[in-house]
């Protein structure tokens, strides 16, 4: 990712709410457990508001062990995600062929957003 002058590894995160297609993207220079509660929490606010049911990636921080339908979620997530945002959080099962298809026909490339000119802001007098 570049930033102004200077290149800087970024994690891109996203959320996309499946059948509004409205997605929720954001920046990270790491990716523990604790970025990923902000995100969600700053993605269920933007969005205003949840579904009952939020289906992460297999290679998210949340999992602690396995993969798929056999994914053990890490301790704390269940509650986390039950109380806080009031949704259950399944991981996909491996090789379920829309895994992350519906981010990436928004992202198109590899987790990158479409570059965008920059705008130019006239003052109206």
């Amino acid at each position: 990712m570049r930033v102004g002058e200077k290149t800087t590894h970024a994690a891109l995160r996203a959320l996309v709410l499946a059948y509004s297609r409205r997605l929720y993207v954001q920046y990270y220079p790491r990716f523990t457990r604790l970025e990923a509660k902000h995100f969600l929490l700053e993605a269920a606010r933007f969005m205003e508001g949840t579904c009952p049911l939020c289906v992460i990636d297999n290679s998210s921080v949340i999992v602690a062990a396995a993969a798929g339908a056999d994914a053990l979620i890490a301790r704390r997530w269940p509650r986390f995600a039950r109380r806080q945002l009031a949704f259950a959080l399944p991981a996909h099962r491996l090789m379920h062929p829309d895994r992350k298809g519906r981010i990436e026909r928004l992202l198109p490339g590899r987790n990158q957003l479409p570059a965008r000119p920059a705008r130019s802001v006239t003052s109206r007098t």
